[in-house]
């Protein structure tokens, strides 16, 4: 991922619009396993870049471990050249970033 980017904090995005962005509980979220897909949001730091707020896209869970989820990508991104993050690539992200 490209260093004017970042994955949304879904936990921080529920606190400030709890009416519109929903994220799944904590209980939920420690049920996750490996095979399971989980949705991922990538934003931009920057605020002059793209005509886009950023992108969100699914990842199957491979491993999970203190907190963290480690999975692929598995849809195609239309804004790979602005954030980097393209299908088959493997991330890990915090459970956080779980929206």
């Amino acid at each position: 991922m490209k260093k004017n980017c970042h994955f949304v904090d879904g936990v921080q995005r529920n606190a400030l619009h709890p009416g519109t962005y929903e994220i799944p509980s904590e209980a939920d979220k420690r049920e996750i396993e490996p095979g399971d897909f989980v949705k991922i949001c990538v934003s931009f730091t920057d605020p002059s870049m793209p005509r886009v707020g950023g992108e969100g896209f699914w990842m199957r869970v491979g491993a999970i471990s203190d907190g963290t989820v480690t999975g692929m990508v598995t849809n195609f991104l239309i804004f790979t050249d602005q954030h980097g993050v393209s299908q088959n690539d493997t991330l890990t992200v915090e459970l956080r970033h779980i929206p």
